[in-house]
């Protein structure tokens, strides 16, 4: 029997080395495909090469029968010389642990006849984190005019070159307040707010 993958949105985020959301819900555990990781409240376990692409598989395929088969082929190329048997056992016990199941009474992975595995919990496609969507706008975003100046601020390396930046910026700044009538005094030589920036320039 053919096995038939679960239908997401995204089928490239089974993709466990290049996908960028890839998150299931499994009963009370959250598993991140990409990262290897299964998450229950406070506690996570990271799981080792072999544990992670079993379940990732099994979640591939949820409720189906995964043969070992298919496991070895997945997890060993061909040419690599290993105990199979003994791998895969021991994947599969290590991810056991991982989800505090057990293999005489399973309520998460069964195992079938002793010639697979099946995941018996539902499988939950999770959408993307606040904090992930925060990152990614932020990175979309184009920067500010302010942004823009602070960057060539710090490109200047030299106190010549701040003294004559800050200096026009004063200047703009007494051209912008009398064009706009506010009916300010430009600031006097000797005053403290020149007196601040003529600081900031020689600092």
């Amino acid at each position: 029997m053919q096995l038939q993958p679960l239908l997401v949105e995204n089928a490239s985020s089974w993709d466990t080395e290049g996908s960028t959301v890839s998150r299931v819900r499994l009963g009370a555990y959250e598993f991140d495909l990409k990262a290897g990781e299964l998450n229950c409240g406070e506690r996570r376990v990271v799981l080792q090469r072999q544990s992670h692409k079993i379940l990732a598989m099994l979640v591939k395929y949820p409720g189906q029968f995964v043969t070992r088969e298919e496991i070895q082929q997945e997890l060993w190329p061909h040419g690599v010389v290993v105990n199979f048997e003994v791998g895969i056992n021991q994947a599969i016990s290590k991810l056991r642990h991982a989800l505090n199941d057990s293999a005489a009474n399973p309520q998460f992975i069964e195992t079938v006849g002793r010639r697979g595995y099946r995941l018996k919990v539902p499988v939950e496609w999770l959408p993307a984190k606040s904090s992930e969507a925060m990152e990614f706008a932020d990175a979309t975003l184009d920067p500010s005019p302010l942004q823009l100046l602070a960057s060539e601020l710090a490109a200047l390396c030299g106190r010549e070159e701040r003294r004559i930046l800050i200096a026009t910026l004063f200047d703009l700044l007494q051209i912008l307040a009398c064009a706009d009538g506010l009916g300010e005094e430009p600031l006097a030589a000797g005053s403290p707010a020149a007196a601040s920036l003529s600081r900031s320039s020689n600092g």
